[in-house]
This record gives C-alpha cells, sequence and structure tokens, in this order.
C-alpha cells in the first residue's frame, strides 16, 4: 500500500489543495492530479473534506476504495449521501 498513485481533481479541488499541497500536485491542461502514496490521500481527503464542509470521520473504507480504485469518488459520493 505504499505505491504512488495519480488522483483526478476538480479544479475547485486543486486550487482549495494548492497552498498546501503544491509538491503533490499537477496539472495538464484543464485536468488536476493529486500524487501521492496512501498516507499522502488519507492527509489529502482530510484536507479535502473542510472544503465540503464536512468535519465528522470518514469511516476506514472510504480511504481504502479511493485507493484501491485509483478515484476520488466513493469520497465524493460519501460527502454527498451525509450532508
Amino acid at each position: 500500500m505504499y505505491s504512488t498513485k495519480s488522483y483526478q481533481l476538480r479544479k475547485d479541488e486543486f486550487n482549495y489543495l494548492l497552498p498546501v499541497l503544491k509538491n503533490k500536485l499537477s496539472s495538464i491542461g484543464d485536468r488536476c492530479f493529486f500524487v501521492g502514496t496512501s498516507y499522502d490521500l488519507d492527509d489529502m481527503l482530510n484536507r479535502l473534506k473542510g472544503l465540503y464542509d464536512y468535519y465528522d470521520d470518514l469511516n476506514n473504507m472510504i480511504y481504502y476504495k479511493c485507493f484501491i480504485e485509483g478515484s476520488l469518488m466513493p469520497f465524493r459520493i460519501e460527502i454527498v449521501k451525509n450532508k
């Protein structure tokens, strides 16, 4: 679980994370990405909770699903479901 993966971000997510995670973010044209390990992903998702005004703890399965799928969709679905 220490391998580095890339996760596509929305533009607002990218801009929100840019001041604190700029060395782990990249963009190619209109597409924005976060690149990191599973530990970096945990940190990034916890930071993104602030963008969505979601301050409860996330189920550990959300982090796991995001890592395995290489996508932030499980996180986004969970945030919308619990708002």
